[in-house]
């Protein structure tokens, strides 16, 4: 039976729409991969932009980090002189009137005289 031209021709005939099938189907699946391939790409350059855009962003982040703190110190410089604020009126009325009287007793004067003559 199985040397009989017709069981022959049968065989072939089965083979080829087998083979046809898996090269139809390799076709698809290679243009998939090309489409895949092509979307990875697409991903990739977007993914390379937004490594250079986080880069610069976070290099931003950091010297504006940087400036906060330093505003945070010299704040905190001035937190004193904020809850003190009496002493520093009391020191500055103090020094108007050492001011004034050494004009009322004419030493103003002298001081300034003094300094011109040095200079």
């Amino acid at each position: 039976m199985t040397d009989s031209r017709d069981y022959r021709k049968y065989l072939d005939k089965c083979f080829e729409l087998t083979e046809e099938k898996q090269r139809l189907r390799q076709t698809g699946i290679n243009a998939q991969f090309r489409e895949v391939n092509h979307v990875l790409n697409d991903i990739n350059e977007h993914i390379k932009k937004q490594n250079g855009s986080i880069a610069e962003l976070r290099k931003e982040s950091n010297d504006r980090k940087l400036v906060v703190d330093e505003f945070h110190e010299f704040k905190g410089k001035f937190v004193w002189i904020k809850n003190k604020w009496y002493i520093v009126l009391l020191g500055l009325i103090i020094c108007i009137l050492v001011i004034n009287i050494l004009y009322d007793f004419g030493a103003i004067d002298k001081i300034v005289d003094k300094l011109i003559n040095k200079i």
